[in-house]
C-alpha cells in the first residue's frame, strides 16, 4: 500500500519547484544582459527615450571587424610584388595611380580609399602625393611616396601616356548621373585608360565600384566583404571598412601616441563603456564664440547630442570622449555628466588644411581622428567626414542627430552626410 502525501508537503514541494523555475529565470535573462554587455548589443530602450533614439537603430552590433583573414593578407602580398615591381620599372607594363589631393583629413582619406581601391583593381602601382598623409600614414609599399619616389622623373614615367582626374562633388554623386554611379557598370579599364593617373578628388568612388558585378567576386575573394553578403548598398561600406583597416596604418612614431593614451585610459576605466562623440559647430570667432561663417550645427543642437550619449549608455557606466572644434561644448559636456566622466585631448583646435608635419596642433588631431574609431559607439556630426572616416576605419556605423532631434544610425550606403534629414542640411 502507497502511502498518500499529505497535500500540505505536495504544496512545499511544488513551492520549491517554483522557487527553482523563477530562479533558473532570473538566471538566463541575467546570463542575457551580461552577453549584451560583453558583445555593444543594446537592450531595448526605455520608454521615456523612445524620442531620442530612431527605433530602427536596434539591435545594434558591430558591422564589421578588423580585417585579419588569410585571403586579405595573401591578396596584400600579391599585389605588394605587383606594386614593387612597377615603381622599379621591372614589370613589362608598368602603370601608376598618383593620388594628389588636398581638404581635410577625413576627405583626403575618402580620396585615398578611392585610388586605392581602383589601383587594386586594374594592377597600378599606388602612389601617395598628398604631403600631409604621406607623413603620417605608413604605407605598406616600397616607394609609395610621391617626394620618396626617385621614379618620378625617370624618362620611364614621364614619357607615359597620363591624364589628370579632379571632379567636384555635383560631378561626383550627380544622381545617376555622377561619375561615381557610372562605375557600378562600366569597367574601370576602359575608364582609366591611360598609364599613369592623377588623380585629385576625394570623392567616395569605392561606393559603387564595390558594387560593380566585375569586381565584387574580387572583393569577396580577398575578404574586402563578406562571402555570404548579398545586400549591394552594403558592400561600399565594407570595402571601405576592410582597404582602411588593411592599409590605412599609423607611422610607428605616431601609432606609439595613440596606443599610449588608450593604454591609460584603459587602464583607469576598465569596465567603462567608451563613447564618442564628434561635434563640428564650424568656424570660431576670438573669445570661443561661434562664428557665422561655415555652421555646421548650432549650440541648441548640442543637448541632443547629449541626449543620445545617455541613451546609448541605457545607464551603464560610460566615458564620453570628446572631438570638437570648440572649448565651450566640453565645459557643456562636464557641465552635463561630471569631469570624470569627459575626455579629451587638450591643445589649440586646429584645421589639417592650415597645419604642417611637424605642429603640435597635427598630433591632437590625429589623436582625435584615430581614437574616435576605437570607440564602442560613435557620434558624429552629419557633414563632416572626419567622423564618418573614423567610423570607416573603426568598422562601426555611426550616429547622428537629424532635423527632428533622433539619434538615428547611420546608413550603410551613403553614411550620415548624404541624409537629408541629418541637421546640416
Amino acid at each position: 500500500m502507497f502511502r498518500r502525501t499529505p497535500l500540505r508537503d505536495l504544496l512545499k514541494l511544488r513551492g520549491v519547484w517554483l522557487v527553482l523555475i523563477i530562479s533558473l529565470i532570473f538566471v538566463f535573462y541575467l546570463l542575457i544582459d551580461v552577453l549584451n554587455l560583453r558583445y555593444g548589443r543594446l537592450p531595448a530602450l526605455d520608454r521615456d527615450l523612445s524620442g531620442v533614439i530612431n527605433p530602427e537603430s536596434f539591435p545594434r552590433t558591430k558591422v564589421i571587424k578588423k580585417i585579419n583573414s588569410i585571403q586579405s593578407f595573401r591578396f596584400l602580398d600579391e599585389y605588394k610584388t605587383l606594386h614593387d615591381s612597377m615603381t622599379n620599372f621591372k614589370h613589362e607594363r608598368p602603370r601608376y595611380f598618383v593620388y594628389a589631393s588636398g581638404a581635410g583629413l577625413g576627405n583626403i582619406e575618402l580620396g585615398l580609399l578611392s585610388s586605392y581601391l581602383i589601383a587594386i583593381l586594374t594592377d597600378r602601382a599606388i602612389i601617395n602625393a598628398e604631403s600631409l598623409t604621406s607623413g603620417i600614414l605608413d604605407t605598406p609599399f616600397e616607394n609609395g611616396v610621391w617626394n620618396e619616389w626617385e621614379g618620378k622623373t625617370d624618362p620611364r614615367f614621364t614619357k607615359l601616356s597620363s591624364k589628370k582626374y579632379s571632379m567636384s562633388n555635383g560631378e561626383c554623386f550627380g544622381d545617376n548621373i555622377g561619375f561615381g554611379h557610372k562605375l557600378a557598370e562600366q569597367d574601370l579599364d576602359e575608364v582609366f585608360r591611360e598609364d599613369v593617373i592623377y588623380f585629385a578628388s576625394n570623392c567616395p568612388l569605392f561606393r559603387w565600384i564595390s558594387r560593380n558585378p566585375r569586381y565584387t567576386p574580387k572583393l569577396k575573394k580577398w575578404g574586402f566583404i563578406p562571402s555570404d553578403a548579398t545586400n549591394t548598398p552594403e558592400f561600399g561600406f565594407f570595402t571601405a571598412s576592410s582597404v582602411a583597416s588593411l592599409l590605412f596604418n599609423l607611422k610607428p612614431t605616431v601609432q606609439t601616441t595613440v596606443d599610449d593614451w588608450m593604454n591609460d585610459f584603459r587602464k583607469g576605466r576598465p569596465n567603462s563603456l567608451f563613447i564618442s562623440a564628434q561635434i563640428r559647430l564650424g568656424r570660431v570667432k576670438g573669445g570661443g564664440d561661434v562664428g557665422i561663417e561655415d555652421i555646421y550645427i548650432s549650440p541648441n543642437d548640442i543637448p541632443s547630442f547629449w541626449n543620445c550619449v545617455e541613451a546609448l549608455s541605457h545607464g551603464r557606466p560610460f566615458t564620453l570622449f570628446l572631438a570638437v572644434d570648440n572649448d565651450w561644448v566640453v565645459g557643456d559636456a562636464q557641465d552635463r555628466f561630471g569631469k570624470n566622466n569627459v575626455v579629451y585631448i587638450p591643445g589649440a583646435i586646429a584645421h589639417i588644411q592650415n597645419l604642417n608635419a611637424e605642429s603640435q596642433e597635427l598630433t591632437k588631431v590625429i589623436l582625435d581622428h584615430w581614437i574616435q574609431g576605437e570607440a564602442d559607439e560613435l557620434i558624429i556630426t552629419a557633414g563632416s567626414t572626419f567622423g564618418s572616416m573614423a567610423a570607416i576605419r573603426g568598422g562601426k556605423l555611426p550616429f547622428y542627430i537629424t532635423k527632428n532631434k533622433n539619434c538615428t544610425l547611420a546608413s550603410m550606403e551613403l553614411g550620415p552626410y548624404h541624409d537629408i534629414n541629418a541637421i546640416t542640411w
